[in-house]
């Protein structure tokens, strides 16, 4: 059953690559793009916009001292940071919890985007209605690429700010690079991807999703991608980002000498997946300087929020 499903998504996609356009020039920005499905992906996406923010500035420093002139300036050209919330009831309060969280994501900074939620097996999981919604990132082709990161993600290093340097490698056919699962690592991680945005390509997912054609392991976007692209561990090298672009932090707790690794490749953990820190659960020395960041740029994204005259401080302090 498994691989019939894989089959049937090969062919939708292969549809979908068939009718890409490759006519005009492709987008000139890139994007930053984070999913916050409730008011308890607030403090999270504030520290993620915080940390963007800043690792962008010093690749532009970095950038705008470099000999090469023209080509300098196209590489420090100012990258998007987009939310996408999904659209809610406005009768409701879950409606309007969504509305709060979008204008506070804007006050952030946040180019924000409302889309419809998705559901990856509607049938077999009602109680996972938007489980699937990060779909959407596929479809912002206004962008040449998008590297999509979970709302709990952290940039913690200038080399994240580099994956968009692979864009070129990914295809019709592979248009995504990610780090592996840290618990199945035959499979890929869904918080951390680079893709190639296309709308025909985003309509073939979201039909897929609809249907329910796919067996998604998880009930979710990571179990559904994989049956999507279950040959992501042949793909290339580019396609295949280190485990450091995608650290969970519980790789610290559960295993130091491995973080410690991760820590010493290249500039270091360069995207931190936040699990045990956002939830104030043990944490290990190693972890207590993104632990400190994290707290500080959720707390200055509070602050900002705060400070704007539309939106309340007590509804502000909810955020998780």
């Amino acid at each position: 059953m498994r691989r019939l499903a894989s089959l049937l998504a090969a062919t939708y996609l292969a549809l979908a690559a068939s009718t890409e356009s490759d006519a005009s020039a492709p987008p000139p920005r890139d994007a930053y793009v984070t999913v916050a499905l409730s008011i308890q992906d607030l403090n999270g996406a504030l520290a993620l916009a915080g940390s963007i923010k800043k690792w962008e500035a010093a690749r532009r420093r970095r950038v705008a001292i470099s000999p090469t002139g023209v080509a300098a300036a196209a590489v420090a050209a100012e990258r998007a940071v987009v939310a996408l919330v999904p659209a809610g009831d406005a009768t409701t309060q879950a409606g309007r919890d969504l509305e709060m969280l979008a204008q506070m994501l804007a006050v952030a900074g946040y180019e924000v985007g409302r889309v419809e939620p998705v559901a990856c097996a509607p049938a077999a999981r009602p109680q996972a209605a938007a489980y699937c919604t990060a779909l959407h990132a596929f479809g912002l082709a206004q962008y040449r690429s998008v590297l999509y990161l979970d709302p709990h993600a952290f940039v913690a290093a200038e080399s994240a700010t580099a994956l968009f340097d692979r864009r070129d490698h990914l295809t019709s056919e592979r248009p995504l690079a990610a780090a592996p699962d840290t618990v199945l690592p035959s499979l890929f991680s869904t918080k951390v991807l680079l893709l190639r945005p296309s709308a025909e390509r985003h309509r073939a997912l979201l039909k897929l999703a609809r249907d329910g054609a796919v067996d998604s392991y998880d009930g979710g976007a990571q179990g559904f991608l994989n049956a999507v692209f279950p040959d992501w561990a042949e793909w290339a090298a580019p396609q295949r980002l280190s485990p450091r672009f995608n650290c969970a932090d519980q790789i610290a707790v559960r295993s130091g000498n491995s973080f410690q690794h991760y820590e010493a490749e290249g500039d270091g953990v360069a995207i931190l997946h936040l699990d045990y820190i956002r939830r104030g659960a043990a944490q290990t020395p190693a972890l207590t300087p993104y632990a400190v960041e994290w707290k500080r740029l959720a707390d200055e994204g509070l602050a900002a929020i705060e400070a704007d005259p539309r939106h309340p401080k007590s509804k502000a302090r909810k955020g998780g």
